[in-house]
């Protein structure tokens, strides 16, 4: 079954195989097709949303098409954010964007990241991660994602802490060549997958009073 959910997920489509991603033309030259970048933020009880912190990826394709990144096509030069979260009332687990967002809001200043650079084959591997880790819990959270998402692929291993969290992934991020407030790639196509179909969500505050309920 992983054989045949990894030839769905890593081509230019969900519906091209494995041997499609043969066919995409990175633009560097060393032959990277996107670029991973990893985010921790350590928030505290006076941010907008009382949250305590938070974990993501970006994934820029540097390829010369479009190209699936998780379940999202991405366009030549483009890039989304993706990010697990728990206290959204509408989904809980793997949302596109909404960091992207949230930092056009202001939020997750002073945010830390790393970033590794990817070929088609550990892109493949990324996407076959995102497709299957789609959920969230208290033990599996947002710092569990973007650390296993990036331990999948990187040769420098991080840590988020015996218990994960956004603050112990960051203090492992630090450890390294690490950046502060590094460029968040700009996508407004905002929401989430429910199964194959992409549930788009439209930023007002009547909306957000509902996605970070309870």
């Amino acid at each position: 079954m992983r054989k045949i959910k990894k030839l769905a997920v890593c081509g230019l489509s969900m519906v091209t195989s494995c041997l499609g991603i043969n066919n995409l033309k990175p633009v560097s030259a060393q032959n990277y097709a996107a670029k991973l970048t990893i985010f921790s933020y350590c928030g505290s009880d006076g941010s907008s949303f009382n949250y305590d912190g938070h974990a993501f990826l970006a994934v820029e394709n540097l390829t010369s098409q479009p190209v699936t990144i998780g379940k999202m096509s991405v366009q030549q030069n483009g890039g989304i954010t993706i990010g697990t979260w728990g206290n959204k009332s509408v989904h809980k687990g793997i949302w596109y964007n909404l960091e992207s967002y949230l930092v056009e809001q202001g939020d997750f200043d002073g945010r830390v990241s790393m970033s590794e650079y990817l070929t088609i084959s550990k892109l493949c591997n990324l996407n076959v991660f995102i497709f299957d880790n789609d959920t969230w819990s208290p033990t599996n959270n947002c710092s569990s994602f973007a650390m296993k998402a990036w331990n999948t692929v990187s040769s420098t291993t991080l840590s988020a802490g015996w218990i994960n969290t956004p603050a112990r992934l960051k203090n492992s991020i630090i450890s390294h060549d690490y950046s502060t407030n590094a460029t968040i790639p700009d996508n407004d196509n905002i929401g989430y997958y429910d199964g194959y179909n992409f549930v788009g969500v439209e930023m007002n505050l009547s909306f957000l009073n509902l996605l970070f309920s309870e």
